[in-house]
């Protein structure tokens, strides 16, 4: 067979993977992208680039500048300077398309209601939204995808990331194959390559299909109960392939064998396959003691799953965090186990955290209801939004009426039917928002902040109880070295 012969430029570049290639600039980008169908090029990524027919030159100018004048309008209206992003790193703004801004500027925007990148500066951000299209080959509906699914999608440096490009190129993997990694491991371009070095043969097992069909196909023979969760286990191959079908079949074995019929761990694992890929001894077992201690048996703890089937990867520290909450509220265990049976999904919340906590605030102090008879007379209503529930108190208050001091029913209708029974006008109702968001009550509670991402709470949640984990080791650390001293 003869040698492939490559460009010089090319061999320097995979001979030593740090050095970048040259860049082009944002015309001729464009231009190459339009003849290959690079992704990040169109708005969408669907190849919506220049027609490759003969045209004048004036005609390519002028898209070029409309295409400059489009990428620095998204800029500015996310509150960047086209001018000093261009200054700070011209290369990945030469290389920016109007679909690369717009993802720039969710990213940009994103961060400043979930406090993420707020370290990074914007240029940054953009070299790396530039690479994952232009080199590793994006869309900009992907990138954008995969920092809506996890923020740490785009946490990564740009040399590291680059020479585990070049090292994943030289072990022949495709664009493709390389498009697929990035797609279902978030945090894939955060990696070195001496990791993947060590690694190598379990990563061509993870872009590899045949492995991944034939474990499918062993794990629905065995347990039909998975077929209701086959997509999330194709999206998240990882799961599949870095497990053992044995592995995958004794967690459902053991759920069965704790009482979940056909049918309910179907309805469970549909809801909630990442149980599937919860460590059974360390996770799925002490998680199925704890429900069985707070609601007193078998059945119950069956009944509360299939209610909530995200109790099963709830932390434990949470499930011991309620339980002390409603035992502090003078809770019997009769007490406790009617609460949770009531509405076991509240019961996956973090009883102790500050959005909780204000939340049973307000309801003592605004409609009279104690914590204790929220929790164990009304604990649906808990899971309401507390912005729905002040803006509708503070609209009927200003109308002069009384109707939620005699019942809380109201919480869980829709604007429509709210609106109707107090026989309001809609167009009333909805035209309150301004006056109400800037209202004293609105701010006493943090009602008047910008919603921050749901991934975004969980994830602070998670990084305060880790912080309260690493406090108590020390505080255990430091009694133990007193005591020996």
């Amino acid at each position: 067979m003869a040698a492939r012969l490559y460009p010089v430029s090319e061999l320097v570049y995979r001979a030593f993977p740090v050095v970048q290639r040259p860049h082009l600039s944002a015309c001729c980008k464009r231009w190459v992208a339009a003849a290959v169908g690079q992704p990040g090029s169109s708005r969408e990524g669907n190849g919506a680039g220049p027609d490759t027919s003969c045209s004048s030159l004036s005609s390519s100018s002028s898209s070029s500048s409309r295409d400059e004048d489009a990428i620095a309008a998204v800029l500015a209206a996310a509150g960047l300077d086209p001018a000093e992003l261009e200054q700070q790193a011209p290369d990945a703004y030469s290389e920016l398309s109007p679909a690369l801004a717009q993802v720039l500027a969710e990213v940009v925007g994103n961060r400043v209601v979930s406090s993420n990148f707020t370290r990074v500066p914007a240029a940054e951000l953009m070299a790396r939204i530039c690479f994952l299209a232009w080199e590793v080959g994006l869309t900009a509906a992907e990138i954008r995808d995969g920092h809506r699914r996890y923020w740490r999608f785009l946490s990564f440096t740009l040399d590291s990331s680059r020479r585990l490009h070049s090292w994943l190129q030289l072990q022949h993997l495709s664009t493709d194959q390389l498009r697929l990694a990035s797609r279902n491991y978030s945090t894939l371009w955060a990696l070195d390559a001496v990791t993947f070095q060590r690694n190598k043969e379990h990563v061509q097992q993870q872009l590899d299909p045949g492995a991944l069909s034939s474990n499918l196909d062993s794990l629905l023979a065995a347990e039909p109960c998975l077929r209701a969760s086959s997509p999330w286990l194709l999206r998240n191959s990882g799961t599949v392939l870095s497990c053992s079908p044995e592995t995958l079949l004794c967690k459902v074995k053991f759920l069965r064998q704790n009482g979940f019929d056909e049918e309910q761990l179907s309805r469970v694992l549909r809801a909630c396959p990442m149980v599937l890929s919860s460590n059974l001894e360390d996770k799925i077992k002490p998680i199925l003691a704890a429900l069985q201690s707070v609601l007193g048996s078998q059945e119950g703890v069956v009944a509360a799953v299939v209610k909530a089937p995200s109790l099963l990867v709830a932390a434990l520290e949470t499930i011991d965090g309620n339980v002390g909450v409603l035992k502090e509220l003078d809770m019997s265990s009769a007490d406790i186990m009617k609460s949770v049976s009531r509405q076991p999904q509240l019961f996956a919340c973090d009883y102790r955290s500050e959005d909780f906590q204000t939340k049973l605030r307000y309801f003592e102090a605004v409609l009279g209801r104690t914590p204790r008879h929220m929790l164990l007379e009304q604990p649906m209503v808990l899971k309401s939004a507390l912005k729905k529930v002040d803006y509708r108190v503070s609209f009927m208050e200003q109308k002069g009426d009384i109707y939620h001091k005699a019942t809380l029913s109201w919480i869980s209708w829709s604007d429509t039917r709210f609106c109707e029974r107090y026989r309001y006008s809609t167009e009333e109702y909805e035209g309150w928002r301004e006056q109400w968001v800037h209202s004293e009550r609105a701010r006493l509670y943090g009602l008047d902040k910008a919603d921050v991402p749901g991934m975004a709470r969980a994830l602070q949640a998670r990084d305060r109880r880790n912080r309260a984990k690493v406090a108590a080791r020390r505080e255990e650390v430091l009694a133990a070295g007193e005591e020996q001293g």
